[in-house]
C-alpha cells in the first residue's frame, strides 16, 4: 500500500451544473470551456486524480458565479481561466484563515484533558 504525503494544497474550482450553465453564459472563455456539466466534472475529476498522484492535494472550491462575477469586477479582471484560478486561490485562503481559529481550540480543549 502506498501512501502519499500531500505535500502541497491547492483549490480546485467545483460548479454545481447550475453553476456550470452560468458559467457557459457568462464566462469570457466560454468557448474554450467543455460543452456540458459532466464533461467538465470527469476533467476536474482526472485533473485531481493526477495531481493526487503527485502528492498534492485538490480541496474542491464551491463557485457561485454572481459572487465571481463581481470579485471579477471589483478587481478589474475578465471572466477567464486566470480570474477564475485567482478567485479560487482567495476563496481557499479565506476558508483556511476561518478553520484556523476552530483547529486552535480543538488542540486547546485537547490539551485540558490532559491535565
Amino acid at each position: 500500500m502506498q501512501h502519499h504525503r500531500f505535500m502541497t494544497n491547492i483549490g480546485i474550482a467545483y460548479y454545481s451544473p447550475e453553476e456550470y450553465a452560468k458559467l457557459l453564459l457568462t464566462a469570457d472563455d466560454a468557448s474554450e470551456l467543455e460543452d456540458t456539466w459532466e464533461e467538465w466534472y470527469q476533467n476536474m475529476q482526472n485533473t485531481r486524480n493526477n495531481l493526487a498522484a503527485l502528492g498534492i492535494l485538490c480541496s474542491e472550491v464551491p463557485i457561485q458565479i454572481e459572487a465571481l462575477q463581481k470579485y471579477c469586477q471589483e478587481h478589474n479582471l475578465k471572466n477567464n481561466g486566470a480570474a477564475r484560478s485567482e478567485y479560487v486561490a482567495t476563496l481557499l485562503q479565506q476558508q483556511q484563515k476561518q478553520q484556523q481559529p476552530q483547529q486552535k481550540k480543538i488542540t486547546l480543549k485537547k490539551k485540558r484533558r490532559r491535565h
